[in-house]
């Protein structure tokens, strides 16, 4: 990762203490842009694929479909709330649903990373059955994590 690069890495990984998303960059990384869709979010735009934003790199297939979830309703494709992995053949893909409040939440959470000048992360999570933790993270992962990964 260049030293002044903007952009955020979307990734997937088996941790020891299970899956994760990770969406993580240098310390001049847009956190703010990705704080922003969520504030979309919460105002019923989208859905967004997040792994096609313009600011967000996706690599090893590793995608991302973000979504308002309303109570009573189903997810884009007939799942519940939450991040829920989706069967892929192409890679790890996820469809991330969650109500209003819990996106702006996510996004007032994003903001004292993005305006920190230190490296951090911050956890989003918002439903105990979720299928992955979701690690927004700047400034704490180098390059050589992306070695060998393909982007898509």
């Amino acid at each position: 990762m260049r030293r002044q690069d903007e952009n955020l890495n979307l990734m997937f990984y088996e941790a020891s203490d299970g899956p994760r998303v990770v969406l993580f960059g240098s310390l001049t990384c847009r956190i703010d842009k990705l704080a922003g869709v969520f504030r979309r979010l919460s105002q019923g735009e989208g859905p967004f694929d997040l792994h096609l934003l313009p600011f967000i790199r996706a690599f090893a297939g590793t995608r991302v479909r973000a979504a308002r979830w309303a109570p009573r309703s189903e997810g884009l494709r007939g799942v519940g709330q939450g991040l829920n992995r989706i069967a892929s053949q192409t890679g790890e893909e996820f469809e991330w649903c969650l109500t209003a409040d819990d996106w702006e939440n996510f996004a007032e959470l994003l903001g004292p990373l993005a305006d920190s000048r230190d490296p951090g992360h911050q956890y989003l999570n918002a439903c105990p059955h979720d299928d992955a933790i979701v690690v927004v993270s700047k400034g704490e992962y180098g390059e050589e994590i992306l070695e060998g990964l393909t982007r898509d």
